[in-house]
């Protein structure tokens, strides 16, 4: 036989009991049967409400999916105001948008697929004065001449390994430029003779 209740477990018990009233009572005024589908009253405003569509069972996975892909992955707060836009709206409606996009393998970078590492390729120089590269780096403050340098540009010739440095003042394009040109210049001088 069970135990009777007591003072305070009635008063648990009527509590329970207007909870679950004053539940039905907001369930009968939120939920509406709109043809033949069961549509929730969303609040836009303080006094401005929306019908919304509940999904069917699965239609919200497709709904997802359809969003999100047909417009560019956006990310959760603008996937929810395009769900809402499309008339949309079921419970924990956030936390499946939340999941979606953390599920996505293009949005999330945990997913995203590993990069494929190529083999370097040698490069091939058909001579000398085929290929260059140019790299300016700074001097540091023991490596400063008294003209204020600060910059040294150089240029190796990918054949021959063959080092030219300029100093520079600063890394503006006219003093880099002119630098180039005096290399060429004296590559042309040495050359011509």
């Amino acid at each position: 036989m069970p135990e009777r209740l007591q003072y305070d477990d009635k008063s648990k018990f009527k509590l329970i009991q207007k909870k679950r009233t004053a539940f039905r009572k907001q369930a009968k005024e939120n939920y509406q049967i709109i043809d033949n589908r069961l549509n929730y009253k969303y609040k836009l405003g303080k006094n401005n409400y929306k019908f919304l569509n509940i999904p069917f069972i699965n239609e919200d996975k497709y709904l997802l999916s359809n969003i999100h892909n047909n417009n560019n992955h956006p990310g959760i707060n603008k996937m929810k105001q395009l769900i809402l836009e499309k008339g949309y709206f079921w419970e924990g409606f956030s936390i499946s948008v939340k999941n979606f996009i953390n599920q996505c393998p293009i949005c999330n970078p945990k997913h995203k697929r590993k990069k494929i590492k190529l083999p370097l390729k040698q490069i091939i120089d058909e001579g000398p004065h085929y290929r260059y590269q140019a790299d300016i780096w700074y001097l540091d403050e023991d490596l400063k001449y008294n003209n204020n340098y600060e910059y040294c540009l150089d240029i190796i010739d990918h054949f021959s390994k063959w080092l030219s440095c300029y100093l520079l003042t600063d890394k503006t394009m006219v003093n880099v430029v002119s630098k180039i040109k005096m290399y060429i210049l004296n590559l042309m001088q040495n050359f011509s003779n």
